[in-house]
Formats: C-alpha cells, sequence, structure tokens
C-alpha cells in the first residue's frame, strides 16, 4: 500500500470529532491531488467525506441528547 495512505489511514482512526475529521478529509484530498493521484478515486473520496460528514455529526448529535 502507499505510505501517503497508510499514514493517512492511521490517522482517521484516531479522529473523533467532527472539526478534526473536516479538517482531515482537506488535507487528505490535497495531498492526493498534489500527488497527481487519479481523480475518480478523488472524487470518490470528497463525496464519501461529505458522508462521513453527516455521519460523525449524527452521531454527536445523539451522545448529546
Amino acid at each position: 500500500m502507499n505510505s501517503l495512505l497508510e499514514s493517512y489511514m492511521n490517522e482517521l482512526k484516531l479522529i473523533e470529532t467532527v472539526e478534526e475529521y473536516e479538517a482531515f478529509n482537506h488535507r487528505l484530498i490535497q495531498e492526493l491531488q498534489q500527488e497527481k493521484f487519479d481523480t475518480g478515486m478523488i472524487r470518490s473520496i470528497r463525496n464519501k467525506g461529505r458522508y462521513m460528514t453527516n455521519e460523525f455529526s449524527d452521531t454527536a448529535t445523539k451522545k448529546i441528547c
């Protein structure tokens, strides 16, 4: 596996908040674009990132209530 992706996967496991996830996802997409990864893959990650942001938000809201 690409060492870049492996380091991001390890970081992803430690994320606990929506804000951390959004910052992580932004950095990941920037890095993938800089490293010239496949455009379709970047688009897919960006789309899944939006979904996961909503999941994090829903989970956080349920914990508060």
